[in-house]
């Protein structure tokens, strides 16, 4: 899952912050639970993002030994 997170926190965080109006917020509790949320979500996204993606690199792993693509 540290791929996946590394690889796409940064284009939700961009995608939340515009969504919301910018990187401005006063400091309140509704703020603090705005951020929490993004962050929750950021971070379950890409948790499944990994099942589809890291979780299948090591059946890529082997069909690229078996054809032979980087010998």
């Amino acid at each position: 899952m540290t791929f996946s997170l590394f690889a796409l926190h940064y284009p939700l965080l961009v995608l939340f912050a515009n969504a919301i109006g910018g990187p401005v917020l006063k400091p309140n509790l509704t703020t603090y639970l705005i951020i929490a949320f993004i962050i929750s979500f950021i971070c379950l996204f890409s948790f499944c993002f990994s099942r589809f993606t890291e979780v299948n690199t090591s059946k890529i792993r082997k069909w690229l030994n078996a054809k032979k693509i980087f010998d």
